[in-house]
């Protein structure tokens, strides 16, 4: 059993990794926090002069658009500020796939029509996997927040980047929400879903060899911060707080990994 200082040394470490990581989260908007001049003022226009709504007559519009119409603005609540601040600023880390808007509310008709096609696709099982991911785990459980044009634009977006660029379902979540705060690393998050050796890989040496090509991540490595020792002594803590089930299934991970 490890003795106190030893607990209080494990302790410093997990909170020193969770500070560190806290700088790969998009920035927030605060009260003191000023918005760029010009992110406000495509903000303002975009809230007050969308075209987008909620009905099946403009879903269907959309079809016969010219491919460089805009819709623009929000289809099912009014736009907040701040949301609007953390999607822009996340989907920059897709910038290198051109079927991701850069604006979820200034929207190339060209780009939902396309995306709105594979709505209907059937995905394979392993495919589906990462789509029932995004669904279980997005801010709005789904695309959307009711199956509009945008359900079925980002929802057949999400088919298209799994199925062409093989998108997890982490990174389908994040195109849907835009960039969120780290996951959480107890039962309810997918840490356990990994296996030690990635595990420990991610953290020595950051996502990028593990990611997508042009896949962009503001995840620091810790290899030269952290030991090799410390970085097993964090994920040693993570796992002594899942529960006896968790710890199983992801020992059967491990055992398949070392296998392969």
């Amino acid at each position: 059993m490890p003795t106190p200082s030893k607990r209080v040394w494990i302790g410093f470490v997990v909170a020193l990794v969770f500070l560190l990581s806290s700088f790969s989260i998009a920035p927030q908007v605060r009260a003191d926090q000023a918005v760029e001049p010009a992110t406000a003022e495509r903000f303002d226009y975009l809230s007050s002069h969308g075209n987008s709504a909620c009905s099946t007559a403009f879903m269907n519009s959309i079809a016969t658009m010219p491919m460089t119409a805009r819709l623009q603005g929000s289809c099912c609540s009014p736009m907040s500020l701040k949301r609007y601040v953390r999607q822009v600023e996340g989907l920059k880390k897709f910038s290198a796939f051109p079927e991701i808007p850069a604006n979820p509310y200034d929207i190339p008709a060209g780009l939902a029509q396309k995306a709105t096609a594979r709505y209907d696709m059937k995905l394979t099982p392993e495919e589906r996997k990462a789509y029932d991911y995004a669904m279980a785990n997005s801010a709005e459980k789904g695309p959307c927040c009711c199956q509009c044009w945008r359900w079925h634009a980002y929802g057949g977006l999400a088919k298209l980047l799994i199925r062409e660029h093989r998108f997890s379902g982490e990174q389908v979540t994040e195109v849907w929400n835009g960039r969120l705060p780290a996951p959480p690393h107890d039962a309810s998050g997918h840490t356990w879903h990994h296996p030690d050796k990635d595990l420990f890989g991610i953290a020595k040496y950051g996502l990028a060899p593990y990611a997508l090509p042009g896949y962009q991540s503001d995840m620091p490595a810790f290899d030269g911060a952290l030991t090799d020792g410390q970085i097993a002594a964090v994920l040693a803590y993570i796992k002594s707080t899942w529960p006896p089930d968790i710890r199983e299934r992801q020992a059967r991970i491990n055992d398949q990994a070392a296998q392969q």
